[in-house]
């Protein structure tokens, strides 16, 4: 299955079938990009094969971080990167001040300075709906994983937005306190909104959602998983793209 590839307002995206249909799937992933899951992977290419067109969303901030970890690594060869991984303490502060000098060589990314002084989520989303605007779609589901969740529920009001998936909510990080901006937008969801919820999530399983006030328009629903959502067992697989099939057919 073949991944095609569009550069829309400076950023890359990956695509499956047409991005001028009528319905399509946005995928929107994990803070750190670093970290996939084979099985959410597989979801999302049985949908595609099901008739969806699926497009997968990254936001500026990611692509920046994927442009300066490309070019670090390849940088002489690759000899800079393996001293860094030998030598922690100067490595690290010498992968950091490279960056930041080939960041500087492109002037177009300089925002990603500001990054840190953002709320980052709500950034992103604003930047997600910016980027559903460019797609004829009169029907968009949002799939989410992790953090790519909070995103997607800020983003909701968006007009294409019909419905809303998410994988492992990050209710709760298990080394914070709670913070409010993870939650308190549930509340006030109005489009569908179908959470799966591993029972070994760290970041609160489907019983520690009740904490929440959520919006009847939000479902809860439980499986055998942690919060990577990897290595589903057949029938934990087949459970999930059985919900997802009947969720996204509804009316």
């Amino acid at each position: 299955m073949l991944v095609k590839h569009k550069s829309i307002d400076g950023m890359t995206l990956g695509y499956l079938g047409s991005l001028n249909d009528l319905s399509l799937i946005v995928v929107i992933g994990r803070s750190n990009y670093k970290k996939s899951s084979e099985s959410l992977d597989a979801l999302v290419k049985a949908l595609h094969a099901s008739g969806h067109s699926v497009c997968w969303f990254e936001n500026r901030q990611t692509q920046t971080a994927k442009l300066l970890e490309d070019k670090f690594e390849r940088l002489w060869g690759s000899r800079v990167s393996k001293f860094c991984k030998h030598n922690f303490l100067i490595g690290n502060l010498l992968r950091k001040t490279i960056k930041i000098f080939v960041l500087l060589a492109h002037p177009t990314r300089w925002g990603y300075f500001l990054t840190v002084f953002k709320n980052s989520n709500q950034r992103i989303a604003n930047d997600l709906r910016k980027f559903l605007r460019h797609f004829p779609a009169r029907r968009i589901y949002l799939f989410s994983h992790s953090a790519g969740g909070i995103v997607s529920s800020l983003a909701e009001a968006e007009d294409s937005v019909t419905k809303l998936v998410c994988f492992g909510y990050p209710f709760k990080h298990p080394d914070q306190d709670e913070e409010p901006s993870r939650t308190a937008h549930l509340k006030k969801m109005i489009k569908p909104f179908l959470i799966i919820q591993g029972d070994q999530d760290e970041y609160g399983s489907a019983q520690d959602s009740k904490r929440y006030k959520l919006s009847s328009s939000i479902s809860v629903v439980p499986i055998q998983a942690d919060h990577g959502y990897d290595n589903l067992s057949v029938s934990e697989y087949q459970k999930c793209l059985e919900l997802l099939g009947k969720f996204l057919t509804l009316p």
